[in-house]
C-alpha cells in the first residue's frame, strides 16, 4: 500500500497525459476489479471529464475480500458512468452483491461472429482434429465449472443404443482434461471419447457446424460465448438449467435442459433428440433466427456506443 500511494502521483500524471494525447472520451473496463482505480480517481479530482464504463461478466462478480477492498470497489463503483452486465440474472446479482440499484445496471449480452460461425463453415487449413460421422459437442475449458464429466456420462448412457455417434470435448486446458481421459478409458469408450485441447477458433466452429448436439453441462455461467456460437452455427443445443441458458434457450422451444449434475436427465435429453431429430433441428433454427438478429458483435457494439454518448 505505501508503495502504491508513493508511485501513484507519476502513475496518475501518465495517465492524464495519455488520456489528453489520445483525445479519449470514454474508458471501459471488462472484468474490472480493481483496475479502474486510475481514472477513478482522475475524475474525482477534474483531471478526466470523459466517461468510465465498467463492464462485468460473472466471475468478477464477488463480495469484497476485507475493509480496504470494500473501500475501494464502493469507491470505483460511485466514479463511474455507468455499470454494464452480460446478461439479466448477473445484472441481478451484481445489484445484491454490490448494494446497487437496479436502475444503475444496463444489460448488454454477449454476441458472436455470426460470419465465422455459420452452418456451412469450412473446414481450416490443414485441420487434424477427429472427425466422425457423428458425434456429440461439448464446448468449454477443462475445468470443474463447465462440468465434462457429466456430459462424459451421459455419453456413456446413450453409447450402447446410439453405436455410431461419438463425443467431442474442445476447451483450454484445466485439471479436468485429465480426468475425462481417464474416465473415458474405464468406461471403455476411449476411442469414442476425444478430449482436445487448444482448438483454434476456425477449427472450434468447424466442429460445432457438422455436430448432431451441442451439450453444456456448466454449473454456472453469465451470458456464454459457448452457447451462442453452437446456436450460429443451427447446432441443436442440451443445456444445464441455469440462469446463463435459461435466459436464451426455452425448454421444448429453442432447445433442451436437464437439471445441474444430473446425469440420467442429461443422457435422456440427448436421446430425447436423438429420437426426434425434426423437432430437434426445427428448435435449432427458432435459436439461430433469434441469436443471429440480436446478439451479434456488431449489436453488442452498438448498445455500448449507444452508452457511451449517454452513460446516464
Amino acid at each position: 500500500i505505501v508503495k502504491s500511494l508513493l508511485m501513484a502521483p507519476l502513475g496518475l500524471l501518465r495517465l492524464r497525459l495519455f488520456i489528453k494525447k489520445m483525445n479519449i472520451r470514454a474508458v471501459n473496463f471488462h472484468y474490472p476489479g480493481g483496475a479502474p482505480i486510475g481514472v477513478a480517481v482522475l475524475k474525482a479530482l477534474r483531471l478526466y471529464d470523459g466517461a468510465l464504463i465498467l463492464s462485468f461478466h460473472g466471475t468478477d462478480v464477488h463480495e469484497p475480500s476485507g475493509r480496504l477492498d470494500r473501500c475501494l470497489t464502493k469507491f470505483i463503483l460511485n466514479a463511474s458512468d455507468a455499470l454494464v452486465a452480460c446478461s439479466e440474472s448477473l445484472a441481478l446479482r451484481m445489484a445484491k452483491t454490490f448494494d446497487l440499484p437496479s436502475n444503475r445496471i444496463t444489460v448488454i449480452h454477449n454476441g458472436v461472429d455470426a460470419v465465422r460461425f455459420r452452418p456451412d463453415c469450412p473446414a481450416p487449413p490443414a485441420f487434424a482434429g477427429p472427425q466422425p460421422e457423428s458425434y456429440i459437442i461439448s464446448n468449454g475449458a477443462y475445468i470443474p465449472r463447465k462440468d465434462h464429466l457429466t456430459v462424459v456420462r451421459a455419453f456413456a448412457a446413450v453409447a450402447i443404443t446410439h453405436p455410431k455417434l461419438d463425443l467431442v470435448i474442445v476447451g483450454a486446458s484445466g485439471p479436468d482434461h485429465e480426468r475425462i481421459t481417464k474416465l473415458a478409458g474405464e468406461l471403455g469408450l476411449a476411442s469414442r471419447i476425444h478430449a482436445l485441447c487448444s482448438v483454434e477458433q476456425a477449427g472450434v466452429a468447424y466442429l460445432l457446424s457438422r455436430a448432431t448436439l451441442c451439450v453444456q453441462a456448466a454449473l454456472a455461467e453469465s451470458f456464454p460465448l459457448a452457447l451462442l456460437e453452437a446456436a450460429a452455427a443451427n447446432t441443436p443445443v442440451i443445456v444445464s438449467r441455469i440462469p446463463g441458458h435459461t435466459e436464451l434457450v426455452l425448454d421444448g422451444v429453442t432447445g433442451n435442459s436437464f437439471a445441474t449434475g444430473d446425469v440420467q436427465g442429461c443422457a435422456a435429453a440427448i436421446d430425447e433428440a436423438l429420437s426426434h431429430p425434426e423437432r430437434t433441428h426445427a428448435m435449432a433454427a427458432t435459436l439461430r433466427s433469434k441469436v443471429v438478429s440480436e446478439f451479434t458483435w456488431e449489436a453488442c457494439a452498438d448498445a455500448y456506443l449507444r452508452l457511451v454518448r449517454d452513460p446516464r
